[in-house]
């Protein structure tokens, strides 16, 4: 195949503006949905604001809420890259890692329906619920470095937390049983319940 002038291939150099017009649709409606909100946002405007036709978004997404989901993702996978408070103990860094999620995606909680339906998981299938994969680490070197107790379900604990998260996430739209806590005390107090229980040391049914 012929190169052009750069020393680059033809398929490389439209793979490079696929890549580009992908994270211009990305961008556009990241700042659209901060913007105007998701539902008030539409596929026309996305298009607009990244400057290209309707029918080439259709190339990119299947629908609006396939892009929120990988928008979503992307962020998620870059925060998870390098998991926080390395020698820490394991329940200091899941701390760490959901406080830093919350920073990132508080500016999008108008969305965290969504967020709640997504799950927060990676489109496709090789790589589900990358947050309950990355407490699910924590807790088994955790395990291993005896500050996690040997017995506990590592995958059902880190779904638990997870679960925890989203709730917290979605609570400010659930007015009538949020309690009046801001979201990062609440997330703190839920972790303290779940790593400590309810029960007193001494109390049997503990």
């Amino acid at each position: 195949m012929a190169e052009n002038e750069t020393g680059h291939t033809g398929a490389s150099r439209w793979e490079r503006r696929k890549e580009q017009t992908h994270r211009r649709l990305l961008d556009a409606a990241a700042t659209l949905f901060l913007e105007k909100d998701f539902e008030a946002t539409t596929v026309e405007e996305i298009a607009a604001l990244a400057d290209v036709a309707k029918g080439t978004f259709f190339n990119y997404f299947e629908s609006k809420e396939a892009l929120l989901a990988t928008l979503l993702a992307g962020q998620l996978d870059a925060l998870l890259e390098d998991l926080p408070g390395v020698g820490q103990p394991a329940l200091a860094r899941i701390r760490l890692l959901l406080q830093r999620i919350w920073s990132v995606f508080e500016p999008y909680q108008h969305l965290s329906h969504h967020l709640f339906t997504c799950n927060m998981a990676s489109p496709g299938t090789e790589r589900p619920r990358p947050v309950v994969q990355a407490i699910s680490q924590l807790l088994d070197e955790g395990q291993v470095h005896g500050d996690i107790r040997p017995g506990v379900n590592v995958e059902i604990a880190a779904t638990l937390i997870a679960m925890h998260f989203l709730q917290v996430c979605v609570h400010p739209h659930a007015a009538a049983c949020a309690p009046p806590v801001a979201g990062p005390a609440l997330l703190d107090a839920g972790l303290d319940i779940l790593a400590h229980g309810i029960a007193a040391p001494d109390d049997p049914a503990g």
